[in-house]
C-alpha cells in the first residue's frame, strides 16, 4: 500500500466489461471521477467497528457536534451493518444482504457507502468505488478512507473483536498492519474498553492505546 490522499485523487478507470476483438479478450474501461470533497474543522475521524467497545457507547453521539462553537465535529466511519445503529457519514460493508438493505431503506440518500467496484457497476448510481480499488476487511478499508481522506486523527472504536473467533480476529488484526505501515504522519488511536491492543501493532509508533472513557473525553463525545 502506498501513502496516497484524496487531494491528489482525480479518480480512475474501473473495468466494466470485457469484448472479443479478433480472438482477443479485451477490457472495457471507463474512468470514473472522484464524487467525494471530504471536508472536516478537527481532522478527527472516527471507524466504528461491531467490537466491545462500541458497544458501551451510544453510537449516535458521534453524530452530534462537539466542542466549544462546535470545533470538534467527528468524520464517522461505519462497517457491516452498524448502519442500523447509526447513520454515520460514509460506510463500508460487501455484505450482499447489507446493500440490498441499504438501497430498500434509501439509506444510499443519506450515506455514502462504499463497496466493491463489482456492487458499484450492478448497481449505478447507488454505491461508491473504494479509491484505488483497494481490497481488504471492512475495518481495515474503513481505516484507510480516514487516513486517505485527509484525517490527522483516526480513532478505531469496535476494533476489539471477534474475541471467540480466532480466524476473524486474526484477519483483522493482520488487514490493519499494511495501513499503519503506509499511514506513518496519521495518529491512529485503538480504543479499548476491557480488552488490549493486539500485539502485532503495537511497533507502529503511530498508533496509541486509548481507553473508552478517555475516548469520550478527548473528543468531547456529550
Amino acid at each position: 500500500m502506498q501513502e496516497r490522499y484524496r487531494t491528489d485523487y482525480e479518480g480512475e478507470f474501473v473495468v466494466t466489461g470485457l469484448k472479443i476483438v479478433n480472438g482477443r479478450k479485451q477490457q472495457e474501461r471507463e474512468f470514473v471521477e472522484n464524487p467525494i470533497q471530504v471536508k472536516s474543522i478537527s481532522g478527527r475521524a472516527t471507524c466504528v467497528s461491531n467490537g466491545d467497545s462500541s458497544k458501551r457507547i451510544h453510537l449516535n453521539r458521534l453524530t452530534k457536534y462537539h466542542g466549544v462553537l462546535n470545533t470538534l465535529p467527528l468524520n464517522v466511519y461505519t462497517t457491516g451493518d452498524l448502519y442500523k445503529q447509526v447513520h454515520g457519514n460514509f460506510h463500508v460493508t460487501f455484505n450482499v444482504d447489507n446493500l440490498q438493505e441499504l438501497i430498500e431503506s434509501k439509506l444510499t440518500e443519506e450515506i455514502i457507502v462504499y463497496t466493491s467496484t463489482t456492487q458499484c457497476l450492478k448497481f449505478p448510481g447507488e454505491f461508491f468505488i473504494i479509491p484505488y480499488s483497494y481490497k481488504s476487511t471492512e475495518e481495515a478499508v474503513a481505516a484507510y478512507l480516514a487516513a486517505f481522506d485527509g484525517h490527522t486523527e483516526v480513532f478505531l472504536l469496535g476494533y476489539d473483536q471477534f474475541k471467540t473467533d480466532g480466524t476473524r480476529r486474526t484477519k483483522m488484526i493482520e488487514s490493519m498492519i499494511p495501513v499503519l505501515k503506509a499511514y506513518t504522519t496519521t495518529k491512529f488511536y485503538h480504543v479499548v474498553s476491557d480488552s488490549e491492543t493486539p500485539k502485532e501493532w503495537l511497533p507502529h509508533r503511530n498508533l496509541k492505546t486509548m481507553p473508552l472513557m478517555e475516548y469520550v473525553s478527548y473528543c468531547d463525545i456529550s
